[in-house]
Order: structure tokens, then sequence, then C-alpha cells
């Protein structure tokens, strides 16, 4: 609401948190693209005193972190549709776990970004990919049935 010079802005604090809620995965996947690259740099970034997470927290740390962020993206869908933001049909999205975990496998060996930085970007794919598609059909059957 414009007064004067004065401006209101109002929120609707429950929508903001379901947006926040239905973002986590994005959010999550975009870290670990930014995580997995630190972690492939780690050795190059303390010879050259850059001092990212994976400084901080350690390698072991940081894969740990990165693992977990997956699966929290995971767990942020079946959280929505248990809240009633999302589809049911979203649940479908857990299919590409296994995927998501033979990928995570191959970086959780080595952390070189030349073999396995690509993990972050196929993982990001896989389960953005998905969930945009499963967000489409979810639409499709709302509005036409």
């Amino acid at each position: 609401m414009w007064q004067g010079e004065w401006i209101d802005i109002r929120f609707n604090l429950l929508r903001i948190i379901e947006i926040g809620v239905v973002s986590l995965p994005c959010i999550f996947t975009i870290a670990n693209i930014m995580l997995a690259n630190n972690l492939c740099d780690l050795d190059e970034d303390i010879r050259n005193h850059r001092y990212t997470l994976p400084y901080y927290i350690g390698r072991k740390m940081g894969v740990l972190l990165f693992n977990t962020l997956y699966y929290a993206s995971f767990a942020a869908v079946v959280a929505a549709v248990i809240l009633r933001y999302l589809s049911p049909i979203m649940l479908l999205v857990l299919l590409v776990i296994p995927l998501v975990y033979r990928n995570l496998k191959k970086f959780n060996q080595e952390q070189v970004k030349s073999k396995t930085f690509v993990v972050a970007i196929k993982n990001f794919v896989l389960i953005n990919a998905s969930l945009a598609v499963l967000l489409a059909i979810s639409i499709l059957i709302k509005y036409l049935f």
C-alpha cells in the first residue's frame, strides 16, 4: 500500500514458508555444485589461501555434507507433500534416488574435478529435471481433471 512517502508491504508468512520448503531441493542441489567445486579444488585452495567451506570443515565433513544435501533434497519433497504444498505425484522423484546414490559412490571415492565434478551436475539435472517434469504433470492433472 502506498501512502505519500510511505510504502506498506505485507507478506503472507505461510506462503513464504511454503515457497521456501518447495525450493529446498533446488537450493541444496545448487549448493552442491559449489561444494563439489570447492572439494575438488581443496588442495589448490589451501596452497592459494582461499578459505572455502571445505577448508574449514575438512574434506571428510565436506563429502558428508555433499551427500546429506542430496538426501535432504528428497526429504524436502516428502515434507512438501506431507504438508500438502506439492501433489503426491511429486513423490515419484524418489525413483531417481538409486541413480543419485550411484553417482555419489563415485564422488565419495575421489574428488577430482576432471573425473568426478560432473557428478554434481548429473545429480542436479536428475533431481531438478525430474521435479520440473513431475510438477508440470501435477499441474496438468490438477487443471485437466
